[in-house]
């Protein structure tokens, strides 16, 4: 009775099933569950996660070669480019390359195809490494595309949202300002692929003109295709356009209507006046003085508003020079830009009518202005201005952005096929040659009544 009495206490029944649990533990084949949590071992040969920083990205570009800023995975774009560069050179891992969301990615301004920019400022988390500005540069050697620089920057920044104007040049040769009648149409240029026909040729001008329906002009057939001299057409018959040109005086006339808040939908793609964001606030638009580049004289047009909608810049430029270029043929030159239609029918969100789109290749985005962020975070430790001297924008200007418009116009002649189908096209928005405006009426009046 003893024995069995020893053999059934409690600790030695404990024991034996100590064992027993051991030996299950060992043995017992291992049963998965579905909702279980399955922690994989240690690869020791992954790469070891690299810290990532908040940073504003300083980058310059020439866009001819582009389809636009944005990300576009159909074609070339500014930012895919710059994203394969950035993931070459490190500043990107293998994890997040090819997501802009994992690395939180914003860009301060979207430029159309063609347009390029002096400065433009591209935010995101970036892996941070000893000379990353100068591998990211090596990895977009060939393109149009360089990095000055980088920023740090607060953890929330958004290179959009903080933006808080965005400035832009448009540079027109000063041919434009001076041609007497209708502008010649150029000759075919090689682009490339091959010597552009007359008939390639308008179907640019129509795309460019956004498909909006003007009359045309029959264009002749049998054109010679032999190559002709690189000199811009008419740059060498062309006198010094001075600054004090009366058109010169009338067209700064004309950019300060648009100075101001406006609803600029007739100056934007496929807008409609009722939506709220047609409405835009211009904080100066200037004429600059005439200077000579490479022997073709510009005139440049400078813009600063708090944003901007699609072709907006250029609708309005195109604009300016479809009432310079009625001028100038008729001789006459119009009383007052916004008695064409009324300045009030000018931006009403009920009038609708077409402008012409100036020439993608005139137009830069000069620089962001970040000036209260500058104020607030520029001068904090391991922070720095969003910006970049004078200087170096500068030198964007004079050696890389006006050499580039006048070599591309010298050998495809952009603006003066765009003037030629400008100075055919009838435009419902002007009065026709020799026909009495509000003004001229006005002024004959009052000369009869004295």
């Amino acid at each position: 009775m003893a024995d069995t009495a020893n053999a059934c206490e409690p600790p030695a029944k404990r024991q034996r099933t100590d064992e027993g649990a051991a030996q299950a533990e060992c043995h017992a084949p291992v049963v998965e569950h579905a909702d279980a949590v399955v922690v994989p071992p240690e690869d020791q040969s992954k790469k070891q996660r690299k810290p990532k920083r908040r940073v504003a990205l300083l980058v310059g570009y020439l866009g001819a070669r582009y389809r636009g800023m944005q990300l576009n995975k159909s074609v070339s774009t500014v930012e895919g480019v710059l994203l394969a560069a950035l993931h070459r050179a490190g500043a990107i891992s293998d994890d997040n390359a090819g997501s802009l969301e994992k690395v939180k990615w914003s860009r301060c301004t979207r430029t159309d195809k063609g347009v390029s920019a002096a400065l433009n400022v591209c935010s995101f988390n970036m892996i941070i490494e000893p000379d990353i500005v100068k591998d990211i540069n090596k990895q977009l050697e060939g393109t149009d595309i360089r990095v000055y620089d980088f920023r740090r920057t607060t953890t929330t920044f958004d290179a959009k949202r903080r933006a808080e104007a965005r400035a832009y040049e448009f540079v027109v040769p000063a041919f434009a300002f001076q041609h007497e009648g209708p502008v010649p149409m150029p000759p075919p240029r090689m682009d490339g692929n091959g010597y552009r026909t007359y008939a390639e040729l308008q179907d640019d001008a129509e795309s460019e003109h956004d498909g909006e329906a003007y009359k045309l002009a029959t264009l002749g057939e049998g054109v010679n295709q032999e190559k002709v001299s690189e000199q811009a057409p008419g740059t060498a018959s062309w006198a010094e356009l001075s600054q004090q040109s009366p058109v010169l005086e009338y067209v700064r006339g004309v950019l300060k209507l648009y100075e101001r808040s406006h609803n600029y939908h007739n100056f934007a793609y496929r807008k409609k006046g009722e939506e709220a964001n047609a409405t835009r606030f211009i904080q100066s638009f200037t004429c600059g003085d005439p200077f000579t580049i490479n022997g073709m004289q510009l005139v440049p047009l400078r813009v600063v508003g708090q944003s901007f909608m699609k072709l907006q810049v250029r609708k309005m430029v195109g604009f300016v020079l479809a009432l310079v270029r009625s001028w100038l043929r008729s001789g006459t030159p119009p009383p007052d830009a916004c008695l064409l239609l009324g300045k009030d029918a000018l931006f009403s969100a009920q009038k609708r009518f077409s402008v012409p789109i100036a020439p993608a290749l005139g137009l830069m985005l000069d620089h962001p202005l970040y000036t209260s962020y500058d104020q607030r975070f520029g001068k904090e430790a391991g922070k720095g201005e969003i910006s970049l001297p004078e200087a170096t924008l500068g030198q964007f200007r004079g050696e890389a952005f006006y050499p580039h418009v006048v070599r591309t116009e010298a050998a495809l002649h952009h603006f003066q096929y765009w003037l030629h189908m400008t100075d055919t096209m009838q435009l419902p928005l002007l009065f026709p040659v020799g026909a009495a405006t509000p003004a001229t009426a006005t002024t004959t009046a009052e000369a009869t009544a004295t």
